[in-house]
């Protein structure tokens, strides 16, 4: 009997011990929610959410889940800092997404200094390109994706043309474009203004057959919508990719010539990533709609899962001496104390695994990784032409 008792008494030692070990792994998100520009944030929020329902399901990263932690930093700086202090100190998180064109540099300068990785960002804010330390970039920058549009209109020989932004991105646009001999003049709107009758006065004004249009994916659909349908049908539109064309697209009656910088695939719909993200979508939330940016989140989703696949090594309990190989944060939790603060070693690991990784199998198709001294994507920019409709 005392035999019995003793094996028993090992056995729940050892699935408690176990169940301990199973620790989650903690990634942050901080990121305005509100107003226009909060709905693209939300889309790519929920990218990353059905991407990590989908991976938990079917094990974690070897037996661990991953879990998306979520602040809303209304478009501040200062709170998306304080939102970024919050995850390290109260969660630990290994990465941390998320970063507008307002909070963007914030957040760059915040992880480096906590050394942790700022997977960004939402915006493509050029600040976070180059040799930018504890920061690696999914999508192009601004500046790639101005210089590459000017770059083609140039080469269709497009002399003049119109570029519309909330920000100060349309002067920096404009500047790039004036090196290739192409004159572009700026039309600045306020984000959160929902009467755009006066911007596409100044649109019709300058007369240009050529407009680019740069903001969030519902303002400009607001916009497009208002304009009447002889603007619509004089000028070519071009959008950069953080644009979402299927909302910008949504309940134009008009057909609109629409000229979209693109870093993903022609054919992305196609492709087995973009099929198991509407499938990991649908079971996430059965209204949630597919959308570019949603996508984006999905493949945010996806780096940082390969990436921790390469770095964590689980720890296996054998028989009761593995006890005394318990690591630090598992013998507290053991003994009553809850591990806060920050894995240095695995957010350090994670940083540079990822950042060597020359090729990343995301299942579009197409191979993208990061080159030496380099800290974003190594996309191959296309333009996708025609009317949406």
């Amino acid at each position: 009997m005392a035999g019995l008792l003793r094996k028993v008494s090992i056995t729940g030692l050892l699935w408690f011990i176990s169940s301990v070990v199973m620790a989650e792994y903690y990634i942050g998100m901080t990121a305005g929610f509100t107003g226009p520009q909060g709905q693209d944030n939300l889309a790519y929020r929920y990218g990353v959410e059905a991407y990590f329902q989908q991976i938990n399901r079917s094990g974690g990263i070897k037996g661990e889940e991953i879990e998306l932690e979520v602040l809303d930093d209304e478009f501040s700086p200062d709170l998306a800092e304080r939102n970024l202090m919050r995850f390290v100190t109260r969660k630990g998180v290994l990465a941390v997404l998320g970063g507008d064109m307002a909070t963007a540099s914030s957040l760059a300068l915040a992880a480096q200094r906590e050394k942790v990785l700022f997977l960004g960002s939402l915006s493509g804010h050029p600040t976070l390109y180059g040799n930018v330390r504890s920061v690696l970039n999914i999508r192009p920058s601004i500046a790639h994706e101005a210089e590459f549009l000017c770059r083609q209109m140039r080469t269709q020989g497009i002399r003049q043309a119109t570029v519309v932004s909330p920000d100060e991105s349309a002067e920096h646009i404009a500047e790039l474009c004036g090196e290739h001999r192409v004159e572009l003049t700026t039309v600045r709107y306020s984000a959160s203004t929902l009467n755009f009758q006066s911007t596409i006065a100044a649109i019709q004004k300058l007369g240009h057959e050529h407009v680019i249009l740069v903001g969030s994916s519902v303002g400009l659909n607001r916009l497009l919508d208002q304009a009447p349908a002889t603007t619509l049908g004089f000028h070519t539109f071009w959008l950069p990719s953080l644009v979402d064309l299927t909302v910008v697209s949504n309940n134009i009656a008009t057909p609109v010539n629409i000229n979209q910088i693109s870093f993903l695939p022609k054919n992305l719909e196609q492709t087995k990533t973009y099929q198991e993200y509407q499938r990991s979508l649908q079971q996430l939330n059965a209204y949630l709609v597919p959308t570019q940016r949603g996508f984006e989140g999905y493949l945010a989703g996806k780096i940082l899962a390969i990436g921790l696949q390469d770095v964590v090594k689980p720890f296996e309990i054998e028989n009761p001496s593995d006890f005394m190989k318990l690591p630090l944060n598992v013998a507290r939790r053991l003994t009553g104390w809850v591990q806060t603060g920050k894995d240095f070693e695995l957010q350090s690991k994670l940083i540079n695994a990822l950042s060597v990784m020359r090729s990343f199998d995301l299942g579009i198709g197409y191979y993208p990784g990061y080159q030496e001294n380099e800290n974003s994507l190594n996309w191959n920019l296309s333009i996708l032409s025609g009317s949406p409709r």
